[in-house]
C-alpha cells in the first residue's frame, strides 16, 4: 500500500510505501520527500514557518525509523497489520494536510 502526500496541483511531495510481502511480519515502512517540490512550498511560506516546516518534513523522511524505534516498541498492538500501520501514519499526516493545504490520496 502507498499513501500520497499532494499539494494543491495534485503533484506527490511526499509517498509513504507500507509492505507486507508475505503477510507475515515484519511489516515495513519507506518514506520519501520530493525535494523540488518540498522546496517550493518552503519557499512559499513566510520566513517564521519555515524552521517548523523544516522539522515536518525531515519527520516524514525519517517515518521508517520512527516506526521500527518507536511506534513498534510503544505504542503499536501486538498482532498489529498494514491497517494498524496505516491509521497511525494517517494521524500523523492529518494535521500536516491541515497546515501546509496538502491532502492525502
Amino acid at each position: 500500500m502507498t499513501i500520497y502526500l499532494r499539494n494543491k496541483d495534485n503533484e506527490t511531495i511526499v509517498d509513504i510505501e507500507i509492505t507486507n510481502k508475505s503477510n507475515d511480519k515484519p511489516i515495513d515502512l519507506h518514506s520519501a520527500v520530493d525535494l523540488r517540490l518540498y522546496s517550493q512550498l518552503l519557499l512559499s511560506l513566510r520566513e517564521g514557518e519555515r524552521a517548523k516546516c523544516i522539522n515536518t518534513f525531515e519527520a516524514l523522511q525519517e517515518l521508517r525509523g520512527w516506526y521500527w524505534e518507536r511506534w513498534l516498541e510503544m505504542e503499536a498492538p501486538e498482532d498489529h497489520t498494514v491497517r494498524d500501520v496505516e491509521l497511525a501514519i494517517m494521524g500523523i499526516l492529518n494535521p500536516i494536510c491541515e497546515a501546509y493545504n496538502l491532502k492525502v490520496v
